[in-house]
């Protein structure tokens, strides 16, 4: 009986840990997809800053180029 008492004493002590240790595991997939969200947008942004960026140095070679024509 003293083996299953402890049993059961160790079982309920485990139980909030266990509770604990999926809360965890839980937010730290949702901080997983978060983190590869802002990665993703990030990507974006950089790709974006980068085309206007040419477009912008493709105008201004072109107007420079017809300001030194005659």
């Amino acid at each position: 009986m003293a083996v299953e008492d402890h049993k059961l004493k160790v079982q309920s002590a485990l139980r909030p840990l266990k509770e604990k240790l999926e809360s965890l595991r839980q937010i730290r997939a949702s901080n997983d997809r978060k983190k590869q969200h802002i990665k993703t947008q990030v990507q974006y942004s950089e790709q974006q800053i980068k085309n206007s960026f040419r477009s912008f140095t493709s105008f201004w070679t072109m107007r420079r180029k017809r300001g030194s024509q005659p």
